[in-house]
């Protein structure tokens, strides 16, 4: 999820990197075509209008950075808590394929298991 999220943040800085050259571009055409300093600016006041919308965008590609990391951290997290389910999971099924009443704890770390409660499969005669 994360690469899509910096995918979208190469792509956005490709686009403004884009628009700022078609920004130069037009500038540099005004002032060869302008005849008056009226003209020259105007433009200029519309390219320093447009340096706030670069800083906007700056910031919210910061602010997209910042939660990628957070999903990336997330996700990590999610990851290291959902393998002791898998652990138990793993062992219900070998559990259950030996003896049906009775699920093993054993392979978690840290656990203890529980006391195995009375059946016809393991009444000692």
């Amino acid at each position: 999820m994360g690469s899509r999220i910096e995918s979208t943040a190469e792509h956005m800085n490709v686009r403004v990197q884009a628009h700022l050259n078609a920004i130069a571009q037009i500038a540099n055409r005004v002032v060869k075509s302008s005849g008056s300093n009226e003209i020259l600016m105007r433009a200029a006041k519309q390219f320093a209008a447009h340096d706030m919308h670069i800083s906007n965008t700056q910031a919210t590609i910061g602010s997209m950075e910042n939660v990628t990391k957070m999903i990336d951290s997330e996700g990590d997290a999610i990851k290291e808590y959902a393998q002791p389910i898998t652990l138990l999971q793993k062992s219900a099924k070998h559990a259950a394929s030996l003896d049906p009443g009775y699920i093993s704890f054993a392979s978690l770390p840290g656990a203890e298991p529980p006391s195995r409660p009375e059946s016809p499969h393991n009444v000692a005669e």
